[in-house]
């Protein structure tokens, strides 16, 4: 085969690529926004091919392909003629990551998650899909037409055989809705501004979106536009409206390429493997705290997933115990108030916790709550690695932590000045202040996607926490002793602060130089009062 002059008939859009080998079997099949560039990478002469790579090209005898209209398109494509051919190449080479599948619970109101094993539990499954990232980037437009739910509350319909309780339909008559809610990526169905049969018509719909029926689903999406319309239901009009507009983004979108995809493989691959993790870190917490001379204390929680920034789990937090400049009690206090709210399952106890808790009628009050975090959906999970921002003292206190916890959790730190990082290996022969074991370092190779990886969670954690910071310090500068003097309004403090930059500069400012904004006599009191 002449890969050159095969690779030049290829177009430049969208589509599937099917290589053949010479006995007419498909061996591989992938997905490309480019089928020609996507192709001719594997024939670089100067690339440097994995070992699945090296192995697949001598085989392939035969190119084929078949157009779409738009990486979605072909996405979905590659989904179905994988599971229809299970070419060798894409079945016996997946490293140690598997396909992904986009499950839909059989609950009332299904919930719909990004899942990488099928089990038997009744679920629907769509897939398997190779790119995770270009799943994922799917789902989060879906959910501006769908609005399916995230959240771990059992909905399932009250009746009077089973007598459930409103509170284990999550619909505590307290309870606010969800941010999800509040920015349109949920319906709301924990309080019922939803039916049970429409909210299952989003998902029969979804489900469509994800079959390649973008055409018929547009169709569907017009004709209930109409009917409203016609009925003067200008609201539920100009929902379908908005969703016609989302389903004609999500044709044209780019989704994240394969490239950046396999970057985030290797870096958590390569994490697992330099701190012998047991399996690779889906979601990793990094934690960070900030403070000036310890005020306005406060400590950032960033959650990374799949290598991935998860913005709606983030959290931040005010330090309320720690009077002291101490960063060490600070994290202290971080971490002890996260892991409050996770209402734990019995394999994440030691042995001794275990046995504490079976003789307890009730989980210490640490841990209290009905619902997972109490009702926090990120509070709720389970992280597979805790980064902390700092060296050894901070690495201390955050295992002294997850210890009254009886957590056993992946736990480093990592030193800003030689990029160091920091692990304690239990030892039951040392009783120490990192709590019975000794501090082992690593370092991660320089250039590599793993240090990159942890470098941005570092930094990202860095940057939630002083934002967080610095709007604290600019809200305690408002209120300060210049509220106190009379004849002092908004507009007047507003030109002192501006003018002298703080009202520390106020207070060292002369009579004469407050002239200049002020009149004398409330010169005066300025200086009086200050």
């Amino acid at each position: 085969m002449d890969a050159k002059k095969e690779i030049k008939k290829l177009p430049v859009g969208p589509g599937v690529y099917i290589y053949r080998n010479a006995r007419g079997k498909i061996i591989y099949i992938g997905k490309a926004v480019s089928l020609r560039h996507r192709v001719s990478q594997y024939f670089l002469a100067s690339r440097n091919l994995d070992e699945k790579t090296q192995r697949l090209v001598p085989e392939i005898a035969k190119i084929e392909h078949i157009k779409t209209g738009s990486e979605i398109e072909a996405l979905i494509l590659e989904a179905e003629l994988i599971k229809r051919y299970k070419p060798p190449f894409n079945v016996q080479w997946r490293d140690d990551k598997n396909y992904v599948y986009i499950k839909i619970t059989r609950e009332d109101y299904p919930r719909v998650t990004l899942i990488r094993q099928i089990v038997d539990d009744k679920a629907r499954y769509i897939g398997p899909f190779v790119s995770a990232g270009a799943v994922r980037g799917l789902l989060r437009y879906s959910r501006k037409i769908f609005m399916f739910r995230h959240c771990d509350y059992d909905l399932r319909e009250r009746d009077s055989s089973t007598r459930r309780s409103a509170k284990s339909l999550g619909m505590t008559k307290g309870r606010k809705v969800c941010l999800q809610y509040s920015i349109g990526n949920c319906s709301g169905p924990c309080r019922k501004h939803i039916t049970k049969a429409e909210y299952n018509k989003n998902i029969r719909q979804m489900i469509k979106l994800f079959q390649g029926k973008t055409l018929a689903l547009e169709r569907e999406f017009k004709r209930e536009m109409k009917v409203a319309a016609k009925n003067e239901d200008f609201e539920r009009a100009g929902l379908y409206r908005n969703r016609i507009m989302w389903l004609k983004k999500i044709k044209t979108i780019e989704l994240e390429g394969d490239e950046r995809e396999l970057k985030r493989d290797k870096a958590l691959t390569g994490l697992r493997d330099a701190l012998n993790l047991r399996k690779i870190p889906k979601r990793i917490e990094c934690y960070d705290v900030s403070n000036i001379f310890g005020r306005c204390a406060v400590g950032s929680m960033v959650v990374f997933i799949d290598g991935l920034p998860e913005k709606d789990h983030y959290r931040r937090f005010e330090i309320k115990t720690v009077e002291k400049i101490s960063d060490t009690d600070m994290v202290q206090e971080v971490l002890r108030r996260r892991f409050k709210k996770l209402q734990i399952s019995a394999k994440h106890f030691s042995q001794n916790q275990k046995s504490k808790i079976k003789n307890q009628k009730k989980m210490d009050s640490r841990l209290r709550g009905n619902d997972r975090g109490g009702g926090d959906e990120s509070f709720g999970q389970v992280p597979d690695l805790i980064i902390i921002d700092g060296g050894k003292g901070q690495l201390s206190v955050a295992k002294r932590v997850l210890d009254e916890y009886g957590l056993r959790l992946n736990l480093v730190s990592l030193a800003k000045k030689r990029e160091e990082i920091f692990r304690i290996r239990m030892d039951s022969r040392l009783r120490g202040n990192d709590g019975g074991g000794r501090f082992e370092k690593y370092t991660l190779p320089e250039g590599s996607e793993s240090l990159y990886l942890v470098q941005r969670i570092r930094d990202e954690a860095h940057r939630f926490a002083i934002t967080y910071h610095r709007s604290k310090r600019g809200k305690e500068m408002a209120t300060s002793n210049l509220d106190t003097i009379d004849g002092v309004g908004p507009k007047t403090k507003k030109k002192l602060v501006k003018h002298f930059g703080s009202v520390e500069n106020i207070r060292k400012a002369s009579v004469e130089d407050l002239l200049k904004i002020v009149g004398e006599k409330l010169a005066r009191k300025i200086k009086e009062g200050l």
